[in-house]
């Protein structure tokens, strides 16, 4: 909900690039609270990971401030800028790091119990607590309901069967590997990303 919550008041480019920071902090965290090794060889590999997001995805805050603005509407919004934008562009920056810190939690949380539950299991629990959590949202006015048209409905189902089947493989790749090196994995989605976007 905090990576949701945040893309009004941040670019995609900044969005992205903090919030995949979560490898980082999996391989940070798994060594002391999984108990896992976490060799020198991940260092370089996280590294290369987060150089490799930020060129492609050119966050904006970052290449403004060394001075290689991806573009001239991105240069147009720093120009533009008050303190009230400022102040919220921080603000979705906390919520964005919020949710990759929650990201790597949930993601060390399916390592450790993993191993002794199924993948479909812990995807099916996932989704579950989701669908929940955004139900209770809408009962308590956190958020007004907006009844889709069936396009929309079309590309709902699409998301929701994609992303169960995603979150099974994830969970099985984190059964399968240790979390510094899964997570590493994930950012390969930036690629994809990136490709898809071209299309």
């Amino acid at each position: 909900s905090l990576a949701y919550t945040s893309l009004p008041y941040l670019d995609i480019g900044d969005s992205t690039a903090i919030f995949f920071l979560h490898p980082v902090f999996t391989a940070l965290l798994s060594g002391p609270v999984l108990q896992e090794k976490v060799g020198l060889s991940d260092a370089p590999a996280v590294l290369l990971g987060i150089l490799g997001t930020t060129l492609i995805v050119q966050p904006p805050s970052l290449f403004h401030f060394v001075g290689l603005v991806p573009d001239a509407e991105a240069e147009a919004v720093f120009l533009d800028e008050t303190n009230n934008a400022a102040s919220l562009r921080m603000w979705g920056a906390f919520m964005m790091l919020g949710s990759s810190l929650l990201c790597s939690a949930a993601m060390m949380t399916v390592r450790k119990i993993g191993k002794r539950e199924p993948a479909m299991v812990l995807a099916l629990w996932f989704h579950s607590i989701s669908c929940l959590t955004g139900l209770s949202a809408l009962l308590v006015g956190l958020q007004a309901a907006v009844l889709p048209n069936a396009y929309e409905w079309g590309l709902l189902l699409f998301i929701a069967v994609s992303s169960f089947a995603g979150q099974i493989l994830l969970n099985m790749s984190y059964q399968m590997l240790p979390a510094s090196y899964a997570a590493g994995l994930s950012y390969v989605q930036v690629v994809w990303g990136y490709f898809l976007g071209i299309f």
